[in-house]
């Protein structure tokens, strides 16, 4: 049994457990780390009872769990993943989570706030969201840092198919009975396809659209920016509104940008209308990808301007909007008749 250093600066210990030789890392690095590794190593040695002790001592509540985890080096996740999640994490699910004790938490009650913290997010991007806490668990346990993962038996819901809730019509009837800005965000969704969150639909600035180039910047939720073209017709809208603007974002409520969300105005507006709830401002942005590819747009296009992580992901949500594919390709073959 002894305590080692990696070249990285972080700790770990190396021991025998029922007979077979086993390591823990997670301790961190510096005066710290080597302070926790050396009361592992003082514990696993008979001074304390059991490192089972010792680690429960330690990692109690969420927080604790998360400093390891995103300082630890035996976690694979670049620096702005890194950056981006753990704000994401600290500003939405840490308040409330570190007052339960690791042990008393629930899958579900994870679950259910992660959708209260991101309501304009996806079915499938709030799953993925619980998967992120997942896979910490998951580390603590391997780590032995926890004794069990509360999210042991969730499972990342997969993309389905797509069926149109909206349809013209019904975003005009929508939109019409929104109040300025909502309306504004409708439009804006409708025209350029953006996710209606923080980052892209309520992110964008007057700034970031390029008048002559009939165009418009949008940063995605991969941190990566695409350009989206704007009709004319709508770009004199914007114009307008420029105009009138009181800060430098596009979408601004009372002389206020940098806004949460809009979605729980939206859903308020649908049910004044008598909208079904099932609708969201999701659905407009999946009526755009729909339009797209009914209008015969390339898929490598509309999935370009969905900010897809690949055409495979575009066709398989998607790909039952594409008319007249089994029809086209019959009448491709050679005549044998």
């Amino acid at each position: 049994m002894s305590i080692h250093m990696r070249k990285s600066g972080s700790y770990f210990v190396r021991y025998r457990k029922n007979g077979k030789q086993k390591q823990k890392s997670g301790f961190g690095s510096g005066e710290a780390g080597k302070a926790r590794a050396e009361e592992f190593d003082r514990s696993v040695n008979g001074k304390k009872n059991d490192d089972q002790e010792l680690l429960a001592n330690n990692i109690e509540y969420i927080d604790q769990l998360a400093q390891r985890y995103y300082t630890s080096d035996d976690v694979d996740m670049s620096k702005q993943w890194r950056r981006d999640w753990l704000k994401m994490f600290n500003e939405r699910l840490l308040p409330e989570l570190s007052q339960i004790p690791i042990s008393h938490l629930k899958g579900d009650t994870i679950s259910r706030l992660v959708k209260q913290k991101f309501p304009e997010a996806s079915l499938v991007t709030r799953s993925t969201y619980v998967g992120y806490v997942k896979a910490m668990f998951s580390w603590g346990v391997r780590m032995e840092l926890i004794e069990k993962n509360p999210l042991a038996h969730f499972s990342r819901k997969s993309s389905p198919q797509k069926d149109l809730l909206v349809d013209k019509e019904l975003i005009l009837n929508i939109r019409d009975a929104c109040v300025p800005h909502i309306a504004l965000g409708v439009e804006f969704i409708a025209n350029t396809g953006v996710r209606p969150g923080p980052v892209e639909l309520l992110g964008v600035k007057w700034e970031h659209i390029n008048w002559k180039d009939s165009t418009v910047s949008v940063l995605g939720k991969n941190r990566k920016w695409r350009i989206i073209p704007l009709k004319p017709e709508f770009l004199e809208k914007l114009m307008i509104q420029k105009e009138k603007a009181k800060t430098d974002y596009m979408i601004e409520y009372n002389g206020r940008g940098n806004l949460d969300g809009i979605n729980q105005g939206f859903r308020r507006t649908c049910r004044k209308i008598g909208v079904d709830d099932a609708v969201e401002l999701y659905d407009i942005r999946h009526w755009f990808c729909s339009m797209l590819l009914a209008k015969g747009v390339p898929v490598k296009t509309v999935s370009m301007l969905m900010d897809h992580s690949s055409t495979r992901m575009t066709l398989d949500v998607y790909g039952h909007f594409i008319p007249g594919d089994e029809a086209q390709a019959i009448q491709g073959l050679p005549d044998i008749f």
